[in-house]
């Protein structure tokens, strides 16, 4: 595992799991957890219209060959996925006022963009200035709706900005290292940047533990697994091999759990 030696169904199902995994997520914090009769937004929005800008800035920017981002395009494919269970679960099973509407049809079609990803070099190149486009404004319409239309005591460990580009981060590191690429040098600059949020999510939550009265057991149990992130990410800039599948999907796994933390 160590050398990444997966054939394209292996590949497949790495890259897939993660995405069930939010889409799971979502599903059951919002169906049986989340306000009576509130709009339904996903707790991991921000994180995939992260991991898409990151992903479409490798494929601008990034020197890898045709193989790479090959690889690079059949895993990010799977990130359509989140996005229309998001949107059929929003449709069919919350109430109708949601002013996201836009926002969830736009990011099928931001994560559309790696399915039919054009061999031409200009229509590449609009194709990513359009993603860039569309994660701007659906960010951007997340971020108002989020903290306008529902209740502000729902939002902060769950609505945790921070916490979700640290998600969306470590995501892009997850299948850029599925994807073989070799782009060492710029996964330890993404390291680096998901650190620096990490540090910024210690601050937010700080503060919002000083204003929500949360379960102590609870509260402590979010910050060990936030260390415990952050002990797993300085292994991986401290070693050799940046691109250990092991660490890295264990820190996806508990990255995604944040949104837990607002349950009690």
């Amino acid at each position: 595992m160590q050398n990444l030696s997966l054939t394209l169904n292996q590949r497949k199902v790495f890259a897939i799991f993660p995405v069930l995994l939010l889409s799971f997520l979502t599903l059951v914090l919002n169906q049986f957890f989340s306000i009576p009769n509130i709009i339904f937004i996903s707790p991991y929005f921000l994180a995939i219209v992260t991991t898409s800008v990151i992903l479409l800035t490798v494929l601008l920017k990034g020197a890898i060959c045709k193989g790479q981002k090959n690889r690079l395009l059949s895993c990010a494919v799977f990130l359509i996925i989140f996005c229309i269970i998001n949107y059929f679960y929003f449709k069919f099973f919350t109430p109708k006022h949601n002013p996201l509407n836009v926002a969830y049809v736009a990011t099928i079609l931001l994560s559309f963009c790696f399915y039919r990803f054009p061999e031409d070099k200009i229509l590449a190149k609009a194709t990513i200035y359009l993603g860039y486009a569309i994660a701007a404004s659906v960010s951007l319409l997340y971020l108002v709706v989020y903290w306008i239309e529902i209740p502000s005591v729902f939002n902060f460990l769950r609505a945790n900005n921070p916490a979700q580009i640290l998600l969306g981060i470590l995501l892009a590191i997850y299948f850029l290292t599925i994807a073989k690429s070799r782009l060492d040098n710029f996964l330890r600059y993404l390291i680096k940047i998901a650190i620096v949020v990490m540090i910024v999510n210690y601050l937010w939550s700080a503060l919002v533990l000083l204003f929500v009265p949360m379960n102590l057991v609870l509260v402590i149990s979010y910050f060990v697994i936030q260390f415990i992130i952050l002990a797993l990410l300085a292994r991986l800039l401290l070693n050799d091999n940046v691109k250990n599948i092991k660490i890295i999907t264990a820190c996806v796994i508990l990255a995604s759990l944040f949104p837990i933390a607002s349950l009690f």
